[in-house]
């Protein structure tokens, strides 16, 4: 593989790692994850969320961080490279309709989407949709466009049925940002927030404007926090209980891009903090991996190899597919 598919490969692998490290944690608190995992999340591991999902996957298993990663590949190559939104519409309800797993997975608001589309309705609700789903997706985004212009555009096609609340649409703009840069080397975790504020101020008027929390003063908050708490412990608390590890993108980019800062974007460390961190943590999880993915780390040969036994799923397959149309 050239140097860029390599770090396609290990953005695409990052999207994967981080989301199946995160699944058996989802919407737990850090106390309940403490009981049960008083070592905190070492290793892949089945559901043990019995509380708030009824889902019984097994180690490895991954969720529709990964699933809708792909489907918007899959559309994105559907429409010969160029982003449309109804082409990833389509995608999508076939696999709501078709994947026995969709129910368990989805979110609200593309949920939502799904519905008024399979009726041919506006989906009046995207409007004022602030959740994760607009980010968790938006990885390949970054490895196939670059420019500030470019990215945003094809941020608000891609996402416009689900979610198209400035702030959702600004913080899916800045996780592509990122990843655009940092496959094609320009810049290094040193750069992030230099590149985060300049995408962040450059998409801030597209949308609906919905009130919401500053992603930069909540990411110079964490940066106060990486000053102040050096126990892991300590760095944990803080983040959940300050910045916050919810459903909410204005929670998510801020804690997921601290989170990467603590662990010098080492993804292994990043994904096990993310899935001990409590709340939306495969989403967290797997943007935060995606992102140290695209810096150049990865996780192992075996991981990856289970991680693709365990889901039928080849990212080989989806590097070749963003390839061909570089």
């Amino acid at each position: 593989m050239s140097g860029m598919e390599r770090r396609i490969y290990s953005t695409l692998a990052g999207v994967m790692y981080g989301d199946a490290y995160g699944m058996p944690t989802e919407g737990m608190s850090p106390g309940q994850i403490q009981t049960i995992c008083p070592d905190g999340i070492q290793r892949f591991l089945p559901s043990i969320n019995d509380k708030i999902s009824t889902r019984r996957y097994e180690a490895g298993s991954v969720t529709d961080d990964t699933l809708h990663t792909l489907l918007l590949i899959d559309a994105i190559c559907a429409s010969g490279g160029k982003p449309d939104g109804e082409q990833y519409m389509q995608y999508l309800s076939r696999w709501y309709q078709e994947d026995p797993r969709a129910d368990e997975v989805i979110g609200p608001s593309t949920l939502s989407a799904i519905r008024a589309f399979e009726k041919g309705k506006k989906n009046v609700s995207a409007d004022y949709a602030v959740t994760n789903g607009c980010m968790m997706k938006i990885a390949p985004v970054g490895l196939l466009y670059e420019g500030k212009q470019t990215i945003l555009n094809a941020v608000t096609e891609l996402c416009r049925y689900t979610h198209n609340a400035n702030v959702a649409l600004s913080s899916a703009a800045v996780v592509a940002y990122l990843i655009s840069s940092f496959t094609r080397e320009r810049g290094g975790l040193k750069d992030m927030d230099n590149l985060i504020f300049e995408m962040e101020e450059y998409s801030r008027g597209t949308g609906f404007d919905m009130p919401s929390a500053s992603i930069v003063r909540r990411v110079e908050l964490g940066n106060e926090i990486l000053k102040q708490k050096e126990e892991p412990a300590d760095f944990m608390r803080e983040v959940y209980e300050l910045i916050g590890t919810g459903i909410y993108c204005t929670e998510t980019l801020p804690a997921a891009v601290t989170i990467i800062k603590y662990c010098q974007a080492d993804i292994r460390k990043t994904a096990q903090m993310c899935a001990g961190m409590g709340g939306d943590t495969d989403t967290i999880a797997s943007i935060a991996c995606a992102i140290c993915g695209a810096l150049g780390s990865c996780p192992s040969d075996e991981e990856i190899l289970f991680m693709e036994n365990q889901n039928a799923l080849s990212i080989r397959e989806y590097v070749q597919k963003i390839a061909a149309l570089l």
